[in-house]
């Protein structure tokens, strides 16, 4: 699939990459398509990209990635969204969805 972006311009990428946030990211909860952008082989961070926003874009630092797929919030309460198989938010890639 073809991705419109306003720092890259367009930018294949596999339909299994796209992280789908099923409340959106906070402040956008319009936008709940997303997939991550390497801007250079060497970079240290990504940009998460709106699928269906071109000028949507996020800076992801690659030092801050979570490693597992569950994370604990600092009063041990487990977050509203975990991250399941392939990076996806909830447990679901957008391919899998019927």
């Amino acid at each position: 699939m073809i991705v419109q972006t306003s720092r890259f311009g367009p930018v294949e990428v596999d339909q299994e990459r796209v992280i789908q946030f099923s409340r959106g990211i906070l402040g956008f909860p319009k936008y709940k398509a997303y997939v991550l952008i390497q801007p250079e082989a060497d970079a240290t961070f990504y940009w998460l990209q709106s699928v269906d926003a071109a000028d949507l874009a996020f800076v992801v630092d690659r030092s801050a990635a979570v490693s597992c797929r569950t994370t604990r919030c600092r009063c041990g309460k487990r977050p509203r969204q975990e991250l399941g198989p392939h990076g996806s938010v909830g447990g679901e890639r957008a391919g899998d969805r019927q």
